[in-house]
């Protein structure tokens, strides 16, 4: 029998505020996900090697629809996927690539999703090292756009 999916709170990083969205830019270069955090910071998470992203519903309102609410998934918060649904179905999407290496794919994929007031993150990344996944803390939107250029914006 498989493991259960559930979501696992990620302590070590910054938690969203309760209020706000976050900015994304996915165009050249790493993904950068920017939100406020609930200590007035703000934070820069920046991923090397991204598969799979998904931003939008369910909001706050609507949290409690979400497959993993009541499996670890709350509110204003940064969750590790545990024995991932969706890592399995992307694996599954790739394995008709006729080269495809069912282990090598799945080396080092994580999925996390961030819960926001107005919308809910989903990504699969690849973290086989500490250069594939940072995460940046700010004193506020000013220095993190100095620190980014206007990727961030």
């Amino acid at each position: 029998m498989g493991e259960l999916e559930c979501a696992e709170k990620v302590e070590a990083w910054p938690q969203p505020s309760s209020v706000g969205e976050a900015a994304i830019n996915s165009g050249s270069g790493p993904l950068l996900v920017a939100y406020a955090t609930g200590d007035d910071k703000f934070a820069v998470i920046e991923i090397h090697r991204y598969h799979y992203l998904v931003y939008g519903l369910p909001n706050d309102e609507a949290l409690q629809g979400h497959p993993l609410y009541g499996k670890g998934l709350s509110y204003y918060s940064v969750h590790r996927v545990r024995h991932s649904k969706l890592i399995d179905q992307l694996e599954v999407r790739n394995a008709v690539h006729p080269r495809h290496d069912r282990a090598q794919f799945l080396a080092g994929k994580e999925h996390y999703i961030i819960t926001f007031q107005d919308a809910t993150l989903e990504l699969v990344i690849t973290n086989k090292s500490a250069a594939d996944l940072k995460v940046h803390v700010f004193d506020d939107a000013t220095q993190a756009a100095t620190a980014f250029g206007t990727r961030l914006s």
